[in-house]
């Protein structure tokens, strides 16, 4: 879509100003590609640009700078960091979802950090690229969405032809197309994840840990939702290669019986339903990814009444409180994260006692009239900087320009 995108912006700047009786206040963009549509549409609009920060690829794949051009083919990163250190650049302020975005740890470089000095030989090299020590960023997780996501205990909010879909398609005798595995027991609690499919995401490892747990796969069945289960039907090479490795574990570790893999893209009704029904069979959802910018699944999840075992990699580790709200573990750690998940499914008081906290977390931390109530907050203080020129951005700005139109 890379070469799209200006054609994109310029219609794009007559539909709003069909829409509006002016030009917006504030124009927020979302991921890479989003961001920079939102900086041509700020340039002409002369309106306050929010950089919501989703996933920058730059650290989720080894000397991606260094070894772009080996990766250009598939990846495309020479058009998404141009695009990253001009959108970002850009803004007037930045919002991220967790410290580690920003900040990284003491062992894991932050996201932004990652883009201060760099080089891809052969197209430039990097200095002072994105400065995150600039007073633009903010931790502004998202929120969940109180009218779909709520506790499994609020019974008559639920829509009773939803539920009955999903119970049949998901965990029922005749699921929908797509769906791979069977369920013999299908009341039992369900181990369960939502996710694209990629080396990421790790859904593949999720199969090999619960696979070698004879404990786990006697106590509950694995239920996963992703993008896609036919490889045929794919042409992304790593998601190919991971629908691959999931039919192979699957096989080697005979789970027939114990495992429902469905194929499927879910609405927010459907999705708020599915994480209620894992309640109601006193299941639980995990996230094993091996990085996760935020983990939104991870909040709809809990907010729903579903105990959560997640990541120490990213957001989840800051969303989970250990031994309250959820358990944190390394998915490398195939034993460790195992034995987590048996350790909620098998004790009736740590579950519930999970529930209990993951639904006040929730609550108090990451509901979505707070979310909105900040960013508003943020820009009318970040507008009036730029009406004040408190940054004294002039030269910047027409660096940015002069990258834009040279690279």
């Amino acid at each position: 879509i890379w070469p799209y995108l200006e054609v994109f912006a310029d219609e794009a700047k007559n539909a709003v100003l069909a829409e509006f009786p002016g030009v917006p206040d504030l124009v927020v963009g979302h991921y890479s590609d989003g961001n920079l549509v939102a900086h041509l549409l700020c340039e002409d609009f002369g309106t306050t640009h929010c950089a919501a920060v989703h996933a920058l690829e730059k650290t989720k794949y080894l000397f991606s700078d260094l070894r772009w051009a080996d990766m250009e083919h598939d990846y495309h990163f020479s058009l998404q960091f141009t695009a990253d250190l001009i959108a970002y650049n850009s803004a007037d302020f930045i919002i991220t979802s967790s410290f580690r975005e920003i900040g990284g740890t003491n062992t894991e470089m932050g996201m932004f950090e990652s883009y201060e000095t760099y080089s891809m030989p052969g197209l430039y090299r990097v200095q002072s690229g994105l400065d995150p020590r600039l007073a633009r960023f903010n931790i502004v997780p998202p929120g969940v969405n109180e009218e779909h996501f709520y506790p499994a205990h609020e019974k008559d909010r639920r829509v009773e032809a939803v539920r009955q879909h999903l119970v049949e398609s998901t965990f029922g005798e005749n699921p929908s197309e797509g769906s791979v595995g069977r369920l013999d027991k299908p009341d039992r609690p369900a181990i369960f994840a939502m996710s694209r499919i990629d080396k990421v995401k790790n859904l593949a490892g999720l199969v090999e840990l619960y696979g070698k747990s004879k404990r786990l796969r006697k106590k509950a069945n694995l239920v996963i939702i992703s993008s896609e289960t036919d490889a045929s039907r794919s042409s992304d090479i790593e998601e190919i290669e991971q629908i691959n490795r999931i039919y192979e574990l699957r096989d080697q570790y005979q789970l027939d019986g114990v495992f429902r893999w469905r194929g499927a893209r879910l609405d927010t009704v459907e999705i708020g339903e599915i994480y209620l029904l894992v309640a109601d069979i006193k299941g639980i959802f995990v996230q094993p990814a091996l990085m996760e910018t935020f983990g939104l699944t991870v909040i709809e999840a809990m907010a729903c009444g579903c105990p959560v075992v997640v990541t120490c990699f990213g957001g989840p580790a800051e969303i989970v409180e250990p031994g309250l709200s959820g358990e944190i573990e390394n998915p490398n750690d195939h034993e460790a994260f195992a034995d987590a998940i048996y350790r909620v499914i098998s004790d009736k008081s740590v579950w519930e006692d999970r529930v209990r906290n993951g639904i006040e977390r929730v609550r108090t931390a990451y509901a979505w009239s707070q979310h909105a109530n900040k960013i508003l907050s943020l820009t009318n203080l970040y507008s009036y900087w730029e009406y004040l020129n408190v940054m004294n951005r002039s030269s910047l700005d027409r660096y940015i320009h002069t990258l834009f139109h040279t690279v």
